[in-house]
């Protein structure tokens, strides 16, 4: 019981910290995102979906809500959407490697291994040096490749 109590308490903490920020910017859909990350984290989806519509209405043109809405459909095993969502997030950033690797990992769960193959690559394509796409490359061909004793 102690452990779901303090989990409540760092919510609301944190909840109320980022609340009082927007309250001063309610302008500012940066803060919207933090608030929807947060909601998703604690698997509030319906309030998520909510903060990021309000950040995608202040600032439609920012790519990362694209990219959070895809991963709270990802998050609700609603893989159509995050295609779609994250698809946006790769108009908008196609530089960043990071809507590519989200894409391939929707597409991995869907057992489309041709598409998920070709995203991991193309998020390293994308940024090289990325240590992060280069990781989620390295597992997936891991998690791909047998192993012959």
């Amino acid at each position: 019981m102690k452990k779901k109590e303090n989990y409540n308490s760092i919510f609301q903490t944190k909840f109320q910290e980022i609340s009082g920020l927007i309250r001063e910017d309610p302008n500012n859909e940066e803060l919207y995102q933090k608030l929807g990350i947060l909601y998703l984290k604690y698997k509030e989806h319906e309030s998520a979906e909510s903060a990021y519509t309000k950040a995608l209405k202040i600032n439609p043109e920012n790519p990362w809500t694209y990219l959070y809405f895809g991963n709270l459909y990802f998050a609700k095993n609603e893989f159509g959407k995050a295609v779609e969502w994250f698809t946006k997030a790769i108009n908008r950033i196609p530089d960043n490697p990071c809507p590519y690797w989200c894409l391939a990992e929707v597409y991995e769960k869907l057992g489309r291994w041709y598409l998920a193959d070709k995203y991991f690559q193309k998020a390293v394509d994308v940024d090289p040096g990325d240590f992060e796409a280069n990781k989620k490359l390295e597992d997936w061909i891991d998690r791909n490749t047998p192993i012959y004793k």
